[in-house]
């Protein structure tokens, strides 16, 4: 089984897609083709499963003969890589990855040369490629921390994963609302290819690659163009998908993979410009397409990044392909966007039937007064913008810099950021992760915005000559800045940042997950526990202090000085066996609910006392 479940991930996450590129004419950068062979497989599994459902076979041994068919087509079309001595091949690959390593770290270098300017460009850049190599180890850690664990939160167990286990059953998820089906379908393959849901770990252990990949996108990207600014963009991003998508990273959320799949969609854009060759343009444009329909498969708030994409796809580069009549543009446009199109026909025409037959649909609801308790639409969205605490500063770095951003970026900024985070504040800002589409958007714009300012900073520094200033007259002028810096800058901000970092401390995935649950239900209530909550901000006066579950008669007499109180936070290697039978006991029975289990620690609500 164990070994069925590993050739179930190359499946789900390579196999398929590394077919599908033989068939396009793109660069082919290491990067590049492990993350479009990523997401082609993901959509190719998607339509796949879709397909083996409708006609009632999707059974182990189809898959089984699939695979094999696949593994055919890839000894062919790689035949003379298959083929090639173990030794060649381990040589050329290892000297791809030190040539990307050598380029990483010498591109801060050819930034620097006598110019006072250009040196201290390259020491920004020198930081923020370190700063990303750092990033990039911490979500390699999300990834190797997240094996071997199963489904907990949730959303996760109760949808995403039971919706696998419908298709994984040979018939299509229900009561699905409006949901799309791209990771509850690869789920299923894992599952398909065990014959058994019994491991789950296979199907959980992949997501935290959406936010690996989403990373080195943008480090690809600062590699191509040579600019600090996507470095920046990088570490940005880094620091707001663990704010925003934290506890989710690796639940089996689909709100990372949604971001995942809307970067990859402006990569492909950004890619094209580096190319003059038409035909790689063109197919960068036609795989954008296809990444864009991945964004709608992948949950339906990504139908707006797929009806934008043509657009943003003939302004950024379409329209300035000169070999191509107008005609001839708007043709081939059309023509991808109708293959595109095509690929969400089998869900969506199938989703909405059964709805039009009656089956409910509650996404609505989200954007309704009920759960946004009456509030109107303004209200909404100032406590929106409370909601994201320091990280909206970032939305007014964004506009202040649109002058220093690239032309191109400028227009993702106007096409999707701001119009996707406007619907978020008004509509859907009842939880943080709705906003996953302009998350990486965020990042990327304030990187650009950060490294433009930074280049046009430099550019004065040269015009100017401040360099012939006196040191003395320097030293004036920066305590005249701190000062003034530090009688205009609020104390709001700064202790919002300080309170949002405390909110990761202790036990991140505890502390968090607890965060998480207050977040969601909007009731902060007392808990029965000895984890230190008296030092975690708005949790500090929860705690109910009951011996960490270690004797059974103290937590019996906390229990019944306290009936008023209706969770328990339990750390699983300190509690009593007596103690641990009652919950469990009542677990059994209805009466307590476990929300969570996470690093040894277990939260239980009581429902009925």
């Amino acid at each position: 089984m164990f070994i069925l479940g590993l050739l179930s991930i190359i499946q789900i996450t390579f196999l398929p897609g590394i077919l599908i590129l033989k068939t396009l004419n793109v660069k082919k950068g290491f990067i590049q083709t492990l993350i479009f062979s990523f997401a082609l497989s993901l959509i190719a599994n998607h339509i796949l499963v879709l397909l083996l459902t409708f006609l009632k076979i999707n059974y182990s041994y189809i898959h089984y003969g699939i695979f094999a068919v696949e593994l055919g087509l890839l000894w062919k079309f790689y035949l003379r890589n298959l083929s090639m001595p173990i030794g060649e091949l381990l040589f050329n690959w290892t000297t791809r990855i030190s040539n990307y390593a050598s380029e990483i770290v010498s591109f801060p270098a050819k930034k620097s040369d006598r110019n006072i300017a250009k040196t201290l460009t390259g020491m920004v850049t020198t930081i923020f490629v370190f700063w990303s190599l750092e990033s990039l180890w911490w979500a390699i850690k999300l990834f190797i921390d997240n094996i071997g664990t199963v489904f907990t939160i949730w959303d996760s167990v109760a949808s995403w994963n039971r919706w696998a286990l419908d298709w994984f059953s040979n018939t299509p998820a229900t009561i699905t609302y409006r949901y799309a089906q791209l990771i509850p379908t690869s789920f299923s393959v894992t599952y398909s290819f065990m014959g058994s849901s019994q491991l789950q770990f296979f199907a959980k252990g992949f997501m935290p690659i959406f936010i690996l990949y989403m990373l080195l996108l943008m480090l690809d990207l600062g590699l191509d163009y040579k600019k600090s600014g996507y470095f920046i963009g990088l570490v940005a991003t880094r620091y707001i998908l663990q704010r925003f998508l934290g506890p989710y990273i690796g639940s089996g959320y689909v709100d990372a993979p949604l971001a995942f799949f809307t970067l990859l969609t402006v990569y492909t854009l950004l890619k094209a410009k580096t190319t003059s060759n038409t035909k790689k343009q063109l197919d960068y444009v036609f795989l954008g397409t296809i990444f864009a329909a991945g964004t709608a498969l992948t949950k339906q708030n990504g139908l707006l990044v797929f009806t934008l994409y043509p657009v943003l796809a003939y302004f950024i580069i379409v329209k300035h392909i000169e070999s191509l009549t107008t005609k001839e543009k708007l043709i081939k446009l059309t023509k991808y966007f109708l293959f595109a199109f095509i690929l969400l026909l089998p869900w969506y025409v199938f989703n909405e039937y059964r709805l039009f037959m009656g089956e409910k649909t509650n996404v609505a609801i989200l954007a309704g007064n009920e759960l946004h308790k009456g509030r109107a639409p303004w209200e909404r969205f100032l406590r929106a913008i409370s909601g994201i605490g320091i990280y909206a500063y970032l939305y007014l770095f964004v506009l202040l810099t649109l002058p220093f951003n690239t032309k191109d970026f400028r227009k993702i900024i106007y096409a999707i950021l701001i119009p996707y985070s406007l619907i978020w504040g008004f509509l859907f800002s009842l939880e943080t992760r709705n906003m996953s589409i302009a998350l990486p958007l965020l990042g990327l714009a304030t990187g650009l915005g950060a490294g433009g300012l930074t280049e046009f900073a430099a550019n004065l520094i040269t015009k100017f000559k401040i360099t012939n200033i006196k040191t003395h007259i320097l030293i004036i002028l920066l305590i005249v800045i701190m000062v003034t810096g530090g009688l205009l800058v609020p104390s709001a901000p700064l202790i919002d940042y300080h309170k949002e970092q405390q909110k990761h401390i202790l036990n991140a995935n505890v502390t968090e997950n607890l965060y998480q649950y207050f977040e969601e239900t909007g009731n902060y209530e007392p808990v029965f526990t000895n984890y230190p909550l008296e030092y975690l901000p708005d949790l500090e006066n929860l705690k109910v202090t009951i011996g960490a579950f270690t004797d059974y008669n103290l937590y019996k007499y906390t229990r019944a000085q306290h009936p008023e109180v209706n969770l328990m936070l339990i750390e699983d290697y300190r509690i009593a066996d007596e103690v641990l039978e009652e919950i469990m006991y009542y677990v059994e029975q209805g009466d307590y609910e476990i929300i969570f289990q996470t690093s040894n620690f277990t939260f239980v609500r009581i429902l009925n006392n």
